[in-house]
């Protein structure tokens, strides 16, 4: 529990002391990260039939920190466009590796605020690009879902909340096999409302073989109301920090990453992510060091 917050405060400095230093360090360990996490699976570690037995789901949930990091060095000019093009591709054929659903909407997400700073204004060229970019994105996910686990996956879902779901919520039919971590997480924490059943805890109380799959469920169920009114503040503390740049491109990508972690956070636990915090240890360190128009 102490190395992601160590990692969040050590890149904070960083990012306010040497922000295309650590830009470039990121960029590198990330590469790094995911090109060798993605050569080297073997085996099939998530369910039996998809992922690795190294890394799991945990390359594809990582490989975004990677397209984040990536686009912002893009638009600051420190990377050209094939460095950036192989960085999103290797990122999203590990999501199709694994078929981690989660990971490849987290990645569109960040895609998405990443061409809002590339058509900053609407004009005849930017808009054939929008356009040719539509048309290859819609006709490539088309076959992406209909021809790999991934699509399968997508199509399970309503199968899954039919097992899953012991509840007529109509919301929780809408995250699959991951409703059982709801409904059992708040039974749970109704019980031990004010510090939970401590971190942790879920697979020791329950005896389920896997821990709460939603960061959301996790301080509710295992940090109580006070974890989770810390873990709110922690939120907002980065939020406001991205809300107070001016800089347009670090805003806008800033607001992709922050979205696609609150999107990803029903699905899986981030606490302990040490990348993930990385990532908000950049947007602390740089929105506090450059709240006027030049960011390095």
């Amino acid at each position: 529990m102490i190395i992601p917050w160590l990692a969040l405060w050590v890149t904070v400095y960083e990012a306010r002391v040497r922000p295309k230093i650590l830009l470039k360090n990121l960029l590198l360990f990330f590469s790094i990260y995911v090109f060798l996490g993605f050569i080297l699976q073997i085996g099939f570690g998530v369910d039996g039939e998809r992922g690795g037995t190294i890394l799991g789901n945990t390359l594809p949930l990582i490989s975004l920190c990677l397209v984040f990091v990536s686009c912002l060095s893009y638009n600051l000019k420190i990377i050209k466009l094939p460095l950036l093009s192989f960085c999103i591709i290797i990122s999203f054929t590990s999501i199709l590796m694994a078929a981690t659903r989660k990971a490849f909407v987290g990645e569109l997400i960040i895609l998405f605020f990443f061409l809002l700073t590339i058509f900053k204004k609407l004009n005849f060229k930017s808009l054939i690009g929008l356009l040719f970019i539509f048309f290859l994105v819609y006709f490539s996910l088309s076959f992406v879902l209909e021809n790999s686990v991934l699509g399968t996956r997508f199509t399970n879902l309503s199968e899954e909340a039919a097992r899953y779901n012991t509840t007529d919520s109509f919301l929780l039919s809408l995250l699959g096999d991951r409703a059982y971590f709801y409904i059992t997480g708040w039974e749970l924490f109704v019980n031990n409302i004010w510090f939970g059943i401590g971190i942790n805890n879920y697979m020791n109380v329950t005896d389920y073989p896997m821990p709460i799959h939603s960061e959301y469920m996790v301080q509710l169920t295992e940090n109580g109301i006070i974890g989770t009114i810390i873990y709110a503040c922690f939120l907002i503390a980065v939020f406001k920090s991205i809300k107070q740049h001016r800089q347009y491109t670090f805003h806008k990508l800033s607001i992709g990453w922050f979205i696609c972690v609150l999107f990803i956070s029903f699905t899986s636990w981030v606490y302990d992510m040490a990348q993930y915090y990385m990532i908000f240890g950049l947007i602390l360190g740089l929105g506090y060091r450059n709240k006027n128009i030049r960011l390095l």
